[in-house]
């Protein structure tokens, strides 16, 4: 009875210290994933941290995996970011004749 308390007081210590990392990095970064909502992007960045971070997963490739899965994650939510960085908006105006060949130039258009 006293060795299952102490393994159970060892996985909430495990547990507990897993996730104050994996809310540290959501509290400073701010993930914000394409198409989903600021609190649907901190549980699942939450949950992919957490497999990525399981020491109960044995196989290096799995815990890869969960890694590549969670870098993969991160650099989506980064991308929200650098669509709207000033340095990477581009207008490019294009001019397009007209249909018809009904001659000058008009029918611009901006991409």
């Amino acid at each position: 009875s006293s060795t299952m308390v102490a393994l159970r007081q060892v996985e909430d210590d495990t547990l507990r210290s897993a996730l104050e990392a994996a809310v540290g990095e959501i509290s400073s970064t701010r993930p914000k994933y394409p198409n989903l909502s600021c609190a649907e992007t901190a549980v699942k960045y939450l949950s992919l941290y957490l497999k990525a971070h399981n020491p109960r997963i044995k196989s290096e490739h799995i815990r890869s995996i969960y890694h590549t899965k969670l870098t993969e994650f991160k650099q989506r939510c980064a991308l929200v970011d650098r669509l709207f960085e000033p340095s990477q908006v581009r207008v490019r105006v294009c001019v397009c004749p007209r249909e018809g060949g009904g001659g000058g130039g008009g029918g611009g258009y901006v991409s």
